[in-house]
């Protein structure tokens, strides 16, 4: 369900990235969505081309190529930064998984160091698959098989009670980036101190309209 590239952007070029994704953020004619902590700029593509360089779209291209059910183009490309202010959930807002019902994939790439305070992106192993989802309906009776999003309590519940159900962190250095299929269960952990910078790219199958993104 996830692959790390370590160093996929690094020198001038990470540097280069920083600078144009905080000059986003201090731009105040670029709208924004604010969640408490959590501010984001969705569409990013529509003000610089400079988050996407060539070299990402020919690996994208390559990889959903390989990948088959995906299609060869960025959908859109999201520019998040969070804090940690006094009871933020994290990135996305808690535990949960993009669609219960087709595979979606993002790759996300670290503007800064992350680590166990500033909110580390976490996935459940293999939490992608349907075979997961037949155990989970037997430790939550409540669960539905449409269910996006899960508590702290269900998680650890689930944890304690499925075997192999194993919750991976990614801590990493600024220019390291997850691949990700986010069908699966994950979240960004709670910032403990300090902010979280990461540029987040969704490719869908074709037939979702882009129409709904561009609200």
């Amino acid at each position: 369900g996830f692959y790390v590239i370590q160093n996929f952007i690094c020198g001038d070029e990470l540097k280069n990235h920083l600078k144009d994704f905080d000059n986003l953020f201090t731009n105040k004619n670029i709208p924004k969505v604010v969640k408490s902590s959590d501010k984001r700029i969705y569409g990013v593509e529509r003000y610089t081309d400079k988050f996407i360089t060539e070299k990402q779209r020919i690996f994208m291209s390559e990889f959903n190529k390989n990948a088959k059910y995906f299609d060869d183009n960025v959908y859109f490309t999201l520019a998040s930064e969070i804090t940690g202010d006094k009871g933020n959930l994290g990135s996305g807002g808690g535990w949960h998984r993009d669609s219960p019902f087709t595979n979606q994939f993002k790759t996300i790439l670290y503007l800064c160091d992350v680590d166990d305070n500033n909110g580390p992106f976490q996935y459940v192993r293999a939490s992608h698959k349907r075979s997961i989802y037949k155990e989970i309906k037997k430790v939550l009776k409540s669960y539905s098989y449409n269910q996006f999003r899960f508590t702290n309590d269900e998680v650890n519940i689930l944890k304690e009670n499925i075997n192999n159900f194993e919750i991976c962190t990614f801590n990493g250095k600024a220019g390291d980036l997850i691949l990700v299929n986010t069908r699966g269960l994950h979240r960004g952990a709670p910032l403990v101190r300090g902010k979280r910078k990461a540029v987040t790219t969704y490719s869908f199958r074709n037939n979702i309209p882009k129409k709904f993104f561009n609200q």
